[in-house]
């Protein structure tokens, strides 16, 4: 015998029910056999079920909040499968008593207890159910740069920390809620949590050109997420096509610099001078892959930016002006590097242009003028060539100049002039294919010293000789010197022999 309102089983002799504690039915009576009518086979009766417990949830990994709106939920659907039962059982118990019998079937306990349990189940389902939120409604893609230079950046939205935070269910949920301030919020605290087991590849992500297909993929943990924290995140991989990208210009970095050669054949130097002003060309520097001992004919690289890699300052340049390098190397040719003077022919006032604008230079910083002094001119009068006879070791050049100063005294405001003769020593002295001297270094002036007494009787020293030919005896002896003890050879531009 089973229990009308619960189902469970009633031990003979029981007057209640020991599932819900309803009175048992009455012992039923046998009914009137009627007559015999020939009837449709009968199946077997089918032994009582024992209706099954209803199960219980398995144990968390962890204690989770209860969803209340979940709870609420459960709660309906467990009472409507609760009626459902009912109203079957009652269906059936009325179709019963109209056939004769007062017993229900044992197929509607089956019935209501497959309801029942089905109900729980669908309760502890609705309960228990992690929620899900996709990263890839949070995510955008955005290209910047330039055109083959492109760059793909990937950014997840705020809002799904926050959005991820509220469908979470954690042990401390309202623990961790408490310590949220104006500046640290849910979304923080989610990033923080779980920020390291979400993240994505790129591919391509730099030196895109508009076209390209970049494809994003996820690695997310979603499974641990979802076991700590109660939600499962969604995600899937997407293409994005690179587009609006902004036309690359190039520029030529070797525009705007100039390169000169000075010196001597075997000797010479290489020098870079930046000319234009721009930016590009001035915050960057170059560098000669030789830049001294040079020869003519030699072939020496330029480079830009040598401290970079290509890639490196394309992608500087690109960022910073706009344009990238044609180039970051060229070559040149060493021309123009000069010889050793050989012969004082080879000396003019035009080719020691700029030789006397230094010698000038010379005789003036070492005349030490005072205020009563000021030196009016220095002409340039003629050099003589002193130099070994197989030209191997140097030459050196004595630039002879005729010097005049403007005396005054600041007392009588008398005024006075005079005229003195000096020379210059100047080592290695050549010449190149422009006609144009070069030397390697100044020596030196006469240390020999003339006095003047004005006629407002001062007196002023400087080095030098009161007559030209004075100054030409001493520089001809200290030449044949040379020439007898040191086999040196000699010639003038004053066309003097020697």
């Amino acid at each position: 015998m089973f229990c009308v309102k619960c189902g469970k089983e009633i031990m003979p002799g029981a007057k209640f029910c020991t599932g819900c504690g309803a009175p048992a039915p009455a012992a039923e009576q046998p009914a009137p056999q009627p007559e015999p009518v020939q009837q449709a086979p009968v199946e077997q009766p089918v032994p009582p079920v024992q209706p099954q417990p209803i199960p219980q949830p398995a144990p968390q990994p962890m204690p989770q909040q209860v969803d209340v709106k979940a709870a609420k939920k459960a709660a309906k659907e467990a009472k409507k499968a609760e009626k459902r039962a009912a109203k079957a059982a009652k269906k059936a118990a009325k179709a019963n008593n109209e056939g004769g019998s007062k017993k229900p079937p044992v197929f509607v306990w089956i019935i209501i207890a497959v309801l029942v349990v089905a109900a729980a189940v669908a309760a502890v389902f609705v309960l228990h159910r992690s929620k899900t939120i996709n990263v890839n409604d949070y995510m955008t893609v955005e290209f910047t740069g330039y055109d083959s230079m492109g760059k793909a950046e990937v950014t997840i939205d705020e809002s799904f920390w926050e959005d991820l935070y509220n469908k979470s269910r954690f042990e401390d949920k309202s623990k961790v809620k408490k310590s949220f301030t104006s500046h640290y919020g849910p979304a923080d605290y989610m990033e923080e949590a779980v920020g390291k087991k979400i993240s994505y590849d790129v591919d391509p992500e730099k030196k895109l050109s508009n076209g390209d297909e970049v494809t994003v993929s996820w690695k997310i943990k979603a499974d641990s997420i979802e076991k700590k924290y109660g939600v499962k995140v969604e995600y899937e991989d997407a293409s994005y096509t690179v587009e609006k990208l902004e036309e690359l210009k190039e520029f030529d970095p070797f525009d705007g610099i100039e390169i000169s050669y000075t010196g001597i054949e075997g000797d010479g130097k290489a020098s870079i001078k930046v000319v234009k002003e721009d930016a590009v060309y001035n915050d960057f520097s170059y560098s000669s892959s030789q830049s001294y001992y040079l020869s003519e004919g030699d072939i020496i690289t330029v480079t830009y930016a040598p401290s970079y890699s290509e890639d490196e300052l394309a992608e500087m340049c690109a960022e910073k002006y706009g344009m990238v390098p044609t180039a970051v190397t060229k070559d040149y040719k060493v021309e123009g590097l000069g010889h050793l003077l050989k012969d004082s022919t080879e000396i003019t006032e035009e080719s020691m242009g700029s030789v006397i604008e230094d010698c000038e230079k010379k005789i003036t910083d070492v005349s030490r003028l005072s205020s009563m002094e000021e030196m009016q001119s220095i002409k340039y009068l003629g050099s003589y060539l002193l130099q070994e006879a197989d030209y191997s070791e140097g030459n050196e050049v004595i630039a002879v100049f005729e010097c005049s100063v403007m005396l005054s005294d600041s007392d009588s405001l008398d005024t006075d002039s005079f005229t003195f003769y000096t020379y210059v020593e100047i080592n290695n002295v050549s010449i190149n294919e422009k006609g144009e001297c070069g030397y390697e270094k100044i020596l030196g002036t006469t240390t020999t010293t003339v006095q003047y007494k004005t006629k407002f009787d001062k007196k002023f020293n400087y080095y030098g000789y009161e007559k030209e030919a004075d100054c030409k005896a001493e520089i001809e002896e200290a030449i044949d010197w040379y020439v007898k003890y040191y086999g040196l050879v000699t010639s003038n531009t004053f066309g003097e022999a020697l």
